[in-house]
This record gives structure tokens, C-alpha cells and sequence, in this order.
């Protein structure tokens, strides 16, 4: 009589502990489920194979689920029990948590819709016995548990709330942000050394998200919509840096333009208030600035996108005018990305090289 192999597995498969261990809400749109698997009882001492059939059947039953949900596993751990050495178990351990990494491999590449990016990044590792069970009695140190015999697989499933039927909501994984025009006001000042300037201030601006096309889900347009930002920041002045440089006095010329630019105001010796009111308070007007593409893992909606953080480190140049070049990470619960934008603007304030960092910066759609 031909024995019912389907039947077999899922009886084998049934035999392992799956454990959901927390969850996330995706606001509203759906859920991030974490479980552990837990492969126990695995052959004592790897022989003659370091897996036996429930345990494949488990990991087969993983592979399935994945090419039907949104998987992502990001660790397997390997255990062993107490009879043996140390560094024995640890050797046992790590064999047992790469022989499941590479059976769970070899069903993927194996299986006719899943690719390599399943098992592309897991975390491989293995304790040994540094985690069995006390055990009792005065044999505890040497007592064979099955339940320390084990390999756990961390992994989520993502659950998306379906939209209604006849949605067709538009995604990519490439975007655009431009931060075309904005302004604000700074306030800061010399320390009491008088060398060096630094200012706080908050910026407010207007821009433009792209959508980019994203050929291989089927999105072929550009789409874009407004949005508006808001950034708290720190700058610090490098002109009276750049003049304690000793290798600039071999450029006289050099020297002389940065001893103009940092110089105090005409009669500022008569209106001392005054003139720190000046050089240390200044406003901004960026009036253009080119655009940064940036790339996302899964591909998301502008309704995704309506509202991010980001944070930035720039440097700015300002002479009669304002130049800058700025290294920003955009994040929010879907996402974390960096581009890099190139930017000009007109700067009322004191002349000067600064370095600047934005800790906290949201953008909003504003016509999300």
C-alpha cells in the first residue's frame, strides 16, 4: 500500500512548535506577525544526519508559505545539549544551524516562483550548550534533553488589508524629493573666545515627491504631488577655522578675503548690541534646488509616502548667496532611504563656510 506523502509531511510538519511571538500594526493597513520555529529532538549526535524527516518537512512547509505570503527570515539559531565538551557542542551547534540554512536554500532555489533573497541575509549563529536546561539531580551537567537539541528560524509574515476590488492604486520603488523653495531664521553666536559661530534655527519650505517609474510591477508613469517641510538645525561657522590654518599664509591673497569675510561690522566698536544682533541672526531664502532620487525595498504608494521624517548633514558656502550640498536619510515605518542634493539659494547674513546638521526634519503631502 503506497503510503500518502502530503498526508506524511503535514503529520511530521504538525510535530514542530511554531510560536507567534509579537506583533505590529501597519496603521490600520494591515500587520507584521513575528514567529519562532522551534526544530527540536534533532539527532543526538548528528549521525547519521544532522536532520531527520520532521524537521525537513517543517522547513518544506516554510518554503510553501513563503511563495504565498510575504516572508522575511532573519535568523537561525543552533542549540545542543549538555553530554560533551564545550567546544564539541559549539562545533554541533553551528553544524546543525548551517545544515537547516542549507536544506531551506536548497528548497528555494528548488521551487519554481521563489529566489534567492529569502535566504540572501539570515543571521547564522549557535550557542552550544550555553543554553540548555538545568536540568535535576546531581546528573544534571551530563543529562541529554531533547528539547536542548534544537534549531530556531526568527521570521515575520506581512499582512496587507486588501484594497477594495476596484483600486488601482499606483507604487514604485523609485521616488524623487526636491526641496524647491523655502526659508527661515537662525539665531546663534560667537562663544566667548569669539572664534567660532553657531546658530540654531528652523527652516519651512515647499516641494515636489516623485514617483518614478518601476517597469517590473508594472508602473510605467511619473506621478508627483506637493509637499511642505519643517527642520530644526545646527550650524557651525568654519571661516575662523579656516584662518587658524598655518599653510595659509603662504596665500596672502586667501588670507586677506577671509579676514574681510569674518571682520566686524564698520562701527560696531559704538553699537556693540547692535552689531552682535547682526552677525548673529541672519534669514534664508533657498530658491532652487535640484532634486535627489532615492530607492525603497518594497514598492509603496503616495498614500505610504503622505507623511516621513528625514535628517540631513550639509555643507553651505555663503558669499552674497548660498550654495550647499547635503547627505539625507528619509524614514518612516515603510521605509529608510538616503540621497544626496545639490542646492543654490540667496542667504542675508554674515558671509561665511558652515557645516550644517538637520537632527529632525517632517515632510507632509499636500495633496495626499
Amino acid at each position: 500500500m503506497p503510503t500518502d506523502q502530503p498526508a506524511l509531511r503535514e503529520t511530521l510538519a504538525g510535530r514542530i512548535e511554531t510560536t507567534l511571538t509579537h506583533r505590529a500594526e501597519l496603521n490600520g493597513k494591515g500587520l507584521i506577525l513575528h514567529f519562532r520555529m522551534v526544530l527540536r529532538d534533532l539527532p543526538f549526535d548528528g549521525q547519521p544526519g544532522l536532520l531527520a524527516d520532521e524537521h525537513r518537512a517543517a522547513i518544506d512547509v516554510l518554503v510553501d508559505r513563503a511563495a504565498r505570503k510575504d516572508i522575511k527570515i532573519f535568523s537561525v539559531t543552533g542549540y545542543a545539549s549538555h553530554p560533551g565538551t564545550d567546544a564539541y557542542n559549539d562545533v554541533l551547534s553551528r553544524q546543525r544551524a548551517e545544515a537547516v540554512t542549507a536544506y531551506l536554500a536548497l528548497k528555494v532555489d528548488q521551487h519554481p516562483t521563489l529566489d534567492n533573497t529569502l535566504y540572501q541575509h539570515i543571521r547564522v549563529s549557535w550557542r552550544g550548550e550555553r543554553e540548555a536546561s538545568a536540568g535535576a539531580g546531581a546528573d544534571a551537567a551530563d543529562s541529554d534533553n531533547p528539547l536542548d537539541r534544537r534549531v530556531e528560524i526568527a521570521y515575520r509574515i506581512k499582512v496587507v488589508f486588501p484594497p477594495p476590488a476596484d483600486a488601482n492604486v499606483p507604487r514604485s520603488r523609485f521616488w524623487k524629493i526636491d526641496f524647491s523653495a523655502g526659508g527661515g531664521s537662525s539665531y546663534g553666536g560667537n562663544d566667548q573666545s569669539g572664534n567660532d559661530h553657531r546658530s540654531i534655527g528652523i527652516d519651512l519650505g515647499v516641494g515636489k515627491l516623485t514617483m518614478l517609474p518601476d517597469t517590473e510591477i508594472g508602473q510605467n508613469d511619473t506621478l508627483e504631488k506637493n509637499l511642505a517641510y519643517e527642520s530644526l538645525g545646527i550650524s557651525i561657522g568654519l571661516l575662523s577655522v579656516l584662518r587658524k590654518l598655518k599653510f595659509l599664509s603662504r596665500f596672502p591673497r586667501v588670507q586677506r578675503l577671509l579676514e574681510i569675510l569674518d571682520s566686524d561690522i564698520p562701527g560696531s566698536e559704538h553699537y556693540k548690541h547692535t552689531a552682535n544682533l547682526l552677525k548673529s541672526a541672519g534669514f534664508g531664502v533657498d530658491l532652487k534646488s535640484d532634486g535627489g532620487e532615492f530607492y525603497i525595498d518594497e514598492p509603496l504608494s503616495f498614500d505610504d509616502m503622505s507623511f516621513f521624517y528625514f535628517a540631513s548633514v550639509a555643507g553651505d558656502v555663503s558669499l552674497f548667496g548660498a550654495a550647499s550640498g547635503q547627505l539625507v536619510l528619509l524614514h518612516s515605518p515603510y521605509f529608510f532611504a538616503s540621497t544626496v542634493i545639490y542646492g543654490g539659494g540667496l542667504k542675508i547674513a554674515v558671509p561665511d563656510a558652515s557645516l550644517t546638521f538637520v537632527p529632525i526634519a517632517a515632510v507632509e503631502l499636500l495633496n495626499a
